[in-house]
């Protein structure tokens, strides 16, 4: 295992310690850090770098088993013990195999679709997700933290949040070094860590509050803001999804 991603491992454990008594963390029964969702490895390898970017982990991710790692050549759940022994390797493998075994298909549909309606040819999974020409892999990480609240972020005083925020964001973005970004909550606090100016392109062509879908472009990276309804992406209406992502595909072909 690489030593920036043991380190960054390292790190959400740390703040998980420090709040784990915490009433909207401790109600989630077997929580422990989630710190990417996704193969990592394909991900690296990829031609087209994809990440996808919530605010932090659903506590839906605990509502059943999802992560599972292996001891003596089968499966078993992830659990904090991986994680108080410090087995880097076992939690890796969980997270990166997280789409082949029972992802949390209500939210994360939402961005499959979205890749797909950008043809790029990255997914999640590929064929496991919908998409079985994709040749790149997406991956998915938080904005503000690796840990599971219930209530949800959005809900959460603004002493709970202060304590939450693990500063590990910024760190994965230098180490991924991604092509795309799709973002589709949290817009201001993301355009802000990121240092983002004016969007490019907006849809409908307003560019005000009331945008559906919006581009913005850094350092060769394109990031792309989709307004939500509960799940990412969702407030665009269906009708409006082939033209608005052909716009969107328009100005990301020139």
């Amino acid at each position: 295992m690489e030593k920036d991603i043991g380190n960054f491992l390292s790190k959400a454990w740390n703040k998980f310690e420090e709040v784990e008594e915490l009433p909207s963390v401790k109600r989630i029964a077997e929580n422990f850090p989630i710190l990417w969702f996704g193969d990592m490895d394909a991900y690296l390898c990829s031609e087209t770098r994809v990440i996808t970017v919530g605010l932090n982990p659903s506590n839906m991710e605990f509502s059943k088993p999802r992560f599972f790692t292996y001891a003596d050549k089968r499966a078993v759940p992830l659990t904090k013990v991986h994680w108080e022994n410090a087995e880097h390797e076992k939690i890796a493998w969980a997270y990166s195999n997280y789409f082949h075994i029972n992802p949390f298909g209500a939210y994360f549909n939402c961005y499959e679709k979205a890749l797909r309606c950008l043809r790029c040819n990255v997914s999640y999974a590929g064929e496991e997700l919908g998409d079985p020409n994709a040749k790149n892999t997406a991956i998915h990480i938080d904005l503000k933290s690796p840990i599971a609240t219930n209530p949800t972020w959005s809900k959460l005083s603004p002493w709970e949040k202060k304590v939450l925020t693990c500063d590990l964001f910024g760190g994965l973005i230098s180490y991924l070094r991604p092509d795309m970004v799709l973002f589709s909550t949290g817009k201001w606090d993301f355009i802000a860590e990121i240092g983002l100016g004016k969007p490019l392109f907006s849809y409908p062509a307003s560019f005000d509050d009331n945008n559906l879908l919006e581009l913005y472009q850094k350092d060769g990276a394109d990031y792309i803001w989709g307004r939500p309804n509960v799940n990412p992406f969702m407030m665009i209406p269906k009708s409006d999804w082939d033209t608005a992502f052909s716009n969107l595909r328009n100005i990301l072909s020139k």
